[in-house]
């Protein structure tokens, strides 16, 4: 009796010990893993300062690099910072009054910040929900459960830590355009937030609208009207995209839609998404190399053939006015299909996280 016990417990032990080590061995290929899927934080920064758009843009006297690093990127990294006993940053409620105020001031200094203020919002709402799908991307239902799926995100949104969020942006945002119309007058109102709404240019243009704008002679009744596409989008995106993971790419998507879309497409818009790239861990993992560099290709080709048609038009003065509109729908659709390929890698990495997690 004493071998047979002493027998089992050494195969007990070596059953121990076997589990042990399949469970070390699945923690290190785990972290492996996301380790292949996580840039260096050295790789993301060189990818940004030695940008060759970056470096051009700063190069004829515009601030674009500084406005979008120092307040949007400032905001991501307050909103996705951990809550940890050791942090300066504790607390989703913090997190959230420091967040708002960081809002409002990017707001303040370039007006397209804008669009991610719903975005942020549901990142707190759902941070600060118990709900078991935290950790899943939300999909947007089906027509018949469409309702259910905004009274949701509705009761979500009244959750303390957005509410903080919002007041807060709104009362930092409105104190400094008060502070701004106080000391320079009317124009600053004119020129830093009501001139964006009714903007139309047809020259130097990559937007799909130019050409319209063009023939109207720069009046068109109810442009405002143009924005309710990107609006539709907007709240898509950012209730259908946000998630505890992958905020980065979220507002990634939202720029590139919000700049493809636009009335008035310039090189410095650009900018606003290339710096929110290196936030969307994983993608390189995750997509195919040759689909992705054949989508970048694509749009590529089509900024070249812009830029050749435009340069035919404005400094050879040749009325090759169609051939820059078909240029500019070319780039339109090299866009959305880059950004196609982008969301189906995105997909592709959070259901191979989900079975990670789920091992």
């Amino acid at each position: 009796v004493t071998m047979v016990t002493m027998v089992t417990m050494m195969v007990m032990m070596m059953m121990i010990l076997v589990t042990c080590k399949k469970r070390q061995q699945r923690q290190q290929q785990q972290r492996q893993q996301k380790r292949k899927q996580q840039p260096s934080p050295l790789v993301s920064c060189l990818m940004w300062m030695y940008n060759p758009l970056a470096i051009n843009i700063c190069t004829r006297g515009s601030a674009e690099s500084f406005v979008v690093l120092l307040p949007v990127l400032l905001t991501v990294a307050v909103v996705t910072s951990h809550s940890k006993s050791s942090s300066m940053i504790s607390g989703i409620h913090t997190r959230a009054l420091l967040a708002g105020i960081l809002h409002g001031i990017s707001v303040h200094a370039k007006v397209y910040p804008i669009i991610y203020s719903l975005s942020f919002m549901a990142y707190f709402g759902r941070a600060t929900s118990n709900s078991s799908s935290s950790h899943t991307t939300v999909a947007v239902p089906p027509p018949s459960s469409f309702v259910s799926f905004l009274t949701i995100w509705f009761r979500r949104l009244l959750r303390p830590a957005p509410l903080l969020f919002a007041i807060t942006f709104l009362l930092t945002f409105a104190g400094l355009t008060y502070l701004a119309v106080d000391w320079y007058g009317r124009e600053a109102l004119d020129e830093g937030l009501l001139y964006h709404l009714s903007r139309v240019d047809h020259r130097h243009n990559y937007s799909l609208w130019w050409y319209p704008i063009y023939l109207a002679k720069r009046r068109i009744p109810g442009v405002i009207f143009l924005l309710i596409p990107q609006a539709i989008l907007l709240i898509v995106t950012s209730l259908g995209l946000t998630n505890n993971d992958n905020l980065g790419f979220t507002l990634f998507v939202q720029t590139f839609l919000f700049v493809t879309l636009n009335k008035v497409i310039t090189a410095q818009y650009f900018t606003w998404y290339l710096c929110l790239l290196p936030l969307c861990q994983g993608l390189d993992a995750a997509a195919s190399p040759r689909r992705l560099w054949r989508a970048s290709a694509f749009v590529l080709g089509s900024v070249l053939l812009w830029l050749g048609s435009a340069y035919l038009l404005e400094l050879q003065g040749l009325p090759v006015h169609r051939q820059v509109w078909m240029a500019s729908v070319l780039y339109f659709c090299a866009n959305i299909h880059l950004l196609r390929v982008l969301i189906q890698s995105q997909k592709k990495k959070s259901g191979s996280s989900s079975k990670i997690k789920e091992s």
